[in-house]
């Protein structure tokens, strides 16, 4: 069971020609209502630069019940899927990441007793110490 609902799909394809991905891009745009950081094409990136790849990578998040026809419609346009990964809705997954748990009663960490006669210092409180230094003579 998946802990937080889907919303967004994240899908990557790549396309050969430029003019191809550019030219889906466009038709995503359009038949999904999709802004413009949604979907955007980009050049290949490599570490090879002495072989730069070839093609386009067209990428962008489109709403969880549209991705199978956003898939069918980037194959159809000669699009090869090569990422494709479910995120949840931010909002959803953030509120619950921020919600903290008490610990369980067998894990609460008891405070310090005192010995019969003694006071407890508490934490991170030390007692002054005189130096064993010397003070270089003037």
């Amino acid at each position: 069971m998946d802990r937080w609902r889907t919303a967004f799909e994240r899908i990557g394809a790549r396309f050969h020609e430029r003019d191809r991905a550019v030219d889906t891009m466009l038709e995503l745009r359009q038949r999904f209502d999709l802004g413009v950081a949604e979907v955007e094409v980009r050049a290949l990136g490599t570490t090879r630069y002495d072989e730069p790849p070839p093609g386009t990578l067209l990428a962008g998040q489109f709403p969880a019940g549209e991705a199978e026809q956003v898939v069918g419609l980037i194959e159809a346009r000669g699009g090869e899927i090569v990422e494709r990964r479910s995120e949840p809705d931010p909002a959803e997954a953030m509120s619950s990441i921020a919600t903290i748990a008490p610990p369980e009663p067998s894990r609460r960490i008891e405070p310090r007793r005192a010995e019969p006669g003694r006071r407890i210092e508490p934490r991170g409180a030390a007692r002054p110490t005189r130096s064993r230094r010397r003070s270089p003579s003037l």
